[in-house]
């Protein structure tokens, strides 16, 4: 049996890519990470293999990308320059395969990880230090439209990953350890 996704992956090895997650309902998979403007978001359909939607609006290298359980929006978070350091929620159109901003959250440092909670309800961040953050993981409710802080704690040191147990119940965090 072929693997259909390592084929797409190989196809698209010349960018660097930072982040990849597949969707579960449809054969798409998203994929961040610098290139030459710094700024992609792509989304690859498997069956054609063609790289849809870029979104050039992020500003800098994108760490993080995470498909809603129900494949409908992607969260991604970067890193930024000159402030432009964001969470953004896109809206994916499978007919179309393009993507579009619906709302975007913005952070004092990098952001390097973005999870969904398994019902889709909630969107955890984690990221880097800055003066005014401290390294919070944050949580926020997504509404369909907005992102709500719901909330945050210090991690103490930098934060490279965020997972939801199954149940919700937990949020594990991976980084340097507590300073």
């Amino acid at each position: 049996m072929q693997n259909r996704f390592l084929s797409a992956i190989v196809t698209l090895s010349v960018l660097l890519v930072s982040s990849l997650q597949a969707s579960g309902p449809f054969d798409i998979i998203a994929m961040g990470g610098p290139t030459v403007n710094n700024t992609d978001v792509r989304v690859l359909d498997n069956a054609t293999q063609i790289a849809s939607n870029q979104s050039n609006n992020h500003g800098a290298q994108v760490n993080s990308v995470a498909w809603q359980p129900c494949g409908i929006h992607l969260a991604m978070g970067g890193d930024g320059g000159q402030g432009t350091q964001q969470t953004r929620v896109y809206k994916f159109d499978k007919a179309a395969e393009t993507l579009t901003e619906v709302t975007s959250q913005p952070h004092a440092a990098n952001v390097n990880s973005v999870a969904w909670t398994p019902d889709g309800c909630f969107l955890a961040i984690g990221g880097n230090t800055s003066q005014r953050d401290r390294n919070q993981v944050r949580v926020y409710q997504f509404t369909g439209t907005a992102l709500e802080l719901v909330d945050s704690f210090r991690h103490g040191n930098n934060v490279f990953a965020v997972a939801w147990s199954p149940d919700v119940t937990k949020l594990a965090i991976g980084g340097l350890g507590p300073a």
